[in-house]
């Protein structure tokens, strides 16, 4: 398994009373994106625990695997799955340096549809294994009644063998969470690619970085991106759908 190397996680608990300093356990609910292979983006929220962007690469247990790619396969891509964990800090999927080993599994209910709002699972305490932490970072809890805005910024992850996709990258609040499959051409974006140039983000260059000017299915439009076999390369950018949007718990 490997892990993101510039990025560690705060031991800040501030901005939740009830949430002693330093403890991130809670229930993290993640969006569970594609089937073969699966990843999770964690649902944030701008209040201790569960201010952390995260988007993992797992392996799940083979009946789980297949019901999940059966759902797809019958309702399509979009189709929403969501996945939430038995309760653990969050903290533990990264390892700072002398600090015991990180999380390479967990234990979680698979469900169709959000587990909040009434799916059904169809993998009851399943065991979720983590192959790669993709991206981790700890997100400011401090207001700031005019947040500076710059450019329309997302997280490229996926393989453009098998599906791309972007996730909003969340910074500040009021924000949102967003996660798209696209079509992305002007670049090679392989998962090995992806991998050798650091798994880059991705610039819409034009539209102001809020909810209001997001991308949205069916628009093509030019980003600027460091990914590819060339560094700093304008792509041309295709929504092909949108898996999850929220807004309403990041204001």
């Amino acid at each position: 398994m490997t892990h993101p190397h510039d990025v560690q996680p705060s031991s800040a608990g501030e901005g939740h009373p009830s949430q002693p300093a330093g403890v991130t356990v809670g229930v993290h609910g993640m969006l569970l994106v594609g089937s073969d292979p699966v990843y999770l983006s964690h649902l944030p929220m701008f209040m201790a625990p569960h201010n952390y962007q995260v988007l993992l690469k797992v392996s799940l247990e083979d009946d789980v695997a297949r019901r999940v790619s059966d759902l797809r396969a019958h309702f399509g891509r979009d189709a929403l799955v969501t996945v939430a964990p038995k309760p653990f800090p969050i903290t533990d999927l990264v390892s700072p340096a002398a600090s015991p080993p990180p999380l390479t599994e967990f234990r979680a209910d698979v469900v169709r549809g959000h587990f909040e709002h009434g799916g059904d699972v169809i993998g009851a305490d399943s065991v979720v294994r983590v192959e790669q932490v993709l991206y981790f970072r700890e997100l400011t809890l401090a207001r700031d009644e005019a947040p500076d805005r710059g450019d329309l910024l997302y997280l490229l992850f996926g393989d453009a063998e098998r599906e791309l996709y972007l996730a909003h990258r969340v910074t500040a609040a009021p924000d949102f969470d967003q996660v798209l499959v696209v079509g992305i051409t002007g670049a090679e974006f392989t998962e090995r690619e992806l991998e050798r140039q650091g798994r880059p983000d991705l610039v819409v260059m034009g539209r102001q970085d809020v909810a209001e000017q997001r991308l949205r299915p069916g628009e093509r439009v030019a980003g600027h991106t460091s990914a590819g076999q060339h560094f700093h390369t304008d792509v041309e950018v295709e929504v092909v759908s949108e898996l999850y949007l929220m807004e309403e718990e990041l204001r």
